[in-house]
């Protein structure tokens, strides 16, 4: 893991705090179904490094969030119409697997307390969202929060990629002069990456169209359009292959009935290819260069040496990649990390994640009555659950990002139960 010099100690901004305690009145002051949109606020515009630290344990803002959302949520009975679902074991399943293996590897009480902090993290927000969330009605409030939050957060990504400041370096965590690569500037605003902040707004997009059939039809542009311009600002690859992912799930939309056929295809083209292919299928990451200078080699090198040192970490993972080659440690995807943080098994529980997500989205589209905006907001869910799953190859999460990976999965448990989606308008 990386250590941050913020890391451990208090770090506490006057503006920060202040927003906080409005957060905190906010969420314990509204109705249930606008409930999440504090932690939206708190993801969008405070970097991950405003903490407060008590006997060595880290409560960042969104930590503090999460705590103060099951007091809420506690007190006004709101988990009692609750039920537990496959996916909800198997969640829990995957980050007590990641929690045993990352400790016992490294045989620490400071290990067992960063991932205990981590779990809390993905369960707590997981489950929160998933108490909060009970009906369609609540994904197009999610859905228009988002696009609001959108036209702030691209003034600021503007202002950044024009001047080269980031305002929200007065919070610590990001950099006051953007990171510029090959004399392009990568604005990240309040996110600890720039890729982390496209990928953010590049997973959003579908879950802001949904506002389309909504009959918030000038939302749903803006609420586009201005993510574009946060993607774009970012100059990175990742969150560009994002948009690439998002056209094909629009495409997709026009054969849905013939789902099955089209998976088995692409797999068999897959298959194909690694056969007449010199280099392995995977090999093809490496030529994805969208922006210029982007390192999709490394990413290629990356799946290459786990699959090569599959016996170094399938048992409860490894230390360091470090010794796979140049710039191996740093393990700039979701699938690699979740099998070298936590062994084989951490990473089958987390694909069975995204297998029984999948099946959840499916089983809502199908449903007999579906169509008109009644498919197409299941849809547009499955599709950002699509993007995510893409952009794990070229990216690990960490920071704000694990806001909206749970509030999705959430979003997805939650709903796979309802029939209708909204009536039209």
């Amino acid at each position: 893991m990386f250590i941050h010099e913020w890391q451990g100690q208090t770090t506490m901004h006057p503006l920060a705090l202040l927003v906080l305690l409005l957060l905190l009145f906010f969420l314990f002051k509204v109705e249930r179904k606008n409930a999440v949109i504090p932690f939206l606020i708190m993801a969008c515009f405070i970097s991950v490094a405003q903490r407060i630290v008590i006997a060595g344990l880290d409560f960042n803002m969104i930590r503090i969030l999460v705590l103060f959302g099951w007091m809420r949520i506690l007190f006004r009975g709101e988990t009692n119409a609750f039920e537990m679902k496959t996916i909800d074991w198997v969640i829990i399943l995957w980050a007590l697997t990641s929690t045993i293996a990352y400790t016992a590897l490294r045989g620490s009480s400071g290990a067992l307390i960063y991932k205990l902090g981590t779990s809390f993290d993905a369960i707590g927000m997981y489950f929160l969202f998933r108490c909060l969330i009970r009906d369609w009605e609540d994904v197009r409030r999610i859905a228009a929060a988002l696009a609001y939050l959108s036209i702030p957060v691209a003034l600021f990504f503007i202002f950044e990629k024009q001047t080269g400041r980031n305002l929200f370096s007065i919070f610590g965590g990001v950099p006051e002069f953007t990171v510029e690569r090959q004399g392009k500037l990568r604005a990240q605003g309040a996110f600890p990456h720039a890729i982390i902040a496209g990928c953010f707004w590049a997973t959003q997009i579908p879950i802001i169209a949904t506002l389309w059939w909504c009959e918030q039809k000038k939302l749903a542009v803006v609420g586009i359009v201005c993510s574009l311009l946060i993607i774009i600002s970012t100059a990175s690859s990742t969150p560009l292959a994002g948009l690439g992912a998002i056209l094909i799930g629009m495409f997709m939309y026009k054969v849905w009935s013939k789902m099955k056929p089209v998976w088995w295809g692409f797999v068999l083209l897959l298959f194909v290819l690694h056969i007449v292919m010199e280099a392995p299928v995977w090999h093809l990451i490496s030529r994805l260069d969208f922006v210029g200078g982007s390192t999709g080699y490394h990413r290629f090198m990356l799946i290459d040496q786990a699959i090569n040192h599959f016996w170094d970490w399938w048992l409860i993972g490894i230390i360091s990649t470090g010794s796979w080659g140049w710039s191996m440690f740093d393990v700039a995807n979701e699938y690699v990390n979740n099998g070298v943080r936590g062994g084989i098994l951490t990473l089958i529980l987390f694909i069975t994640i995204l297998c029984l997500s999948f099946k959840a989205v499916g089983r809502m589209i199908r449903v007999k009555e579906s169509e008109g905006v009644n498919r197409a907001m299941p849809w547009a869910i499955g599709v950002a659950l699509f993007v995510h799953c893409m952009v794990f190859i070229g990216i690990s999460y960490f920071g704000q990002i694990i806001v909206i990976w749970m509030l999705l999965l959430g979003m997805i448990a939650s709903l796979a139960s309802q029939k209708y989606p909204v009536k039209e308008q």
